[in-house]
């Protein structure tokens, strides 16, 4: 869909010496999808394949949302009513944070326009990292047994928005590669990147895509890790991801083409039992294996009992 939509050739450049390879960050609001493609120039045209796919539903913006409303908005509704934390159920709670998310949303939304307007000023760093405030007019009320209580104007800094930002980018993959409640954008990055065999240094562009890449310091964590490669950002983030699946089905259903082949994005395995009876994972399929597939012969599994004509995976 981007490339449809612009120049190639002034957009992008495809060399015909060694292939070109193109990361594609998309962060909307409800997952992180990483995929790297690999463009190259031939004779006959430029030549497309994907290397590797990186799907992390974890995490998306919401997760942001939610964030800002239980680290910030929620102390700012329990100080304005003076009342603690403890004073209400677990489900009083969950229900209070649910009704702060929509203004933690309207707070990310406007603290980003409000970024983007100044990630080219000298003085940025400053800024970020500043107690200027940002304030939404979105009234928050909760009626409960206790009573009825509000938060009149949700809130944040710069300095509390760059801290909540800072845990979904900063953190150090490999010191919490055992921690299965981590929500980083850097972990589909990795894995996506250790699925092509490429480091950050192979990687020629970047393209943004989604909602939540609006966000200066998303796109700035990016940039510093990607050092090497060159950033397009579409004047449209949201609409490239439906109308590429319109161009792609196009393509595949009206002229029986695929633009690019579709992938496997994680290893397709089967449980199997070693001599001694221990249960093992075995690689069917790798990652990255293009579907459908050349006919794979494996050849050190056995059936178990006879006449067995099946297996089911």
């Amino acid at each position: 869909s981007y490339i449809s939509n612009q120049d190639l050739k002034n957009s992008v450049y495809i060399s015909e010496d060694y292939p070109t390879n193109i990361l594609v960050f998309d962060f909307g609001a409800g997952t992180c999808d990483i995929s790297i493609l690999e463009i190259a120039n031939s004779t006959k045209g430029y030549r497309s394949k994907n290397l590797a796919i990186s799907r992390f539903e974890a995490l998306g913006g919401n997760n942001i949302d939610k964030a800002i409303a239980r680290n910030l908005l929620l102390k700012q509704f329990l100080n304005e009513n003076n009342i603690e934390e403890h004073e209400f159920r677990k489900k009083e709670i969950n229900i209070i944070l649910s009704r702060l998310e929509k203004s933690a949303e309207l707070l990310k939304i406007k603290i980003s326009e409000q970024l983007d307007l100044i990630k080219n000023n000298a003085d940025f760093v400053n800024i970020v990292n500043s107690n200027q405030i940002i304030q939404v007019n979105n009234r928050v009320q909760i009626r409960s047994k206790k009573g009825t209580f509000t938060l009149e104007t949700p809130k944040i800094t710069y300095k509390e928005f760059t801290k909540i930002i800072d845990d979904f980018t900063t953190i150090n993959i490999q010191e919490h590669e055992n921690d299965k409640d981590l929500k980083n954008i850097f972990t589909p990055i990795t894995s996506a990147l250790e699925k092509a065999h490429l480091s950050s240094q192979d990687i020629d562009y970047i393209l943004f895509i989604g909602g939540s890449v609006k966000n200066p310091l998303i796109q700035k964590s990016l940039k510093d890790y990607f050092e090497d490669s060159e950033y397009l950002i579409p004047s449209d983030l949201q609409a490239h991801v439906s109308s590429g699946a319109a161009i792609h089905s196009l393509m595949h259903n009206g002229y029986g083409k695929n633009l690019i082949d579709p992938i496997t994005s994680e290893p397709i395995l089967a449980m199997v039992k070693d001599g001694g009876g221990k249960e093992t994972l075995t690689t069917l399929l790798k990652a990255g294996t293009t579907i459908p597939c050349n006919d794979i012969t494996i050849d050190n599994l056995q059936i178990q009992r006879k006449n067995q004509a099946i297996i089911e995976i």
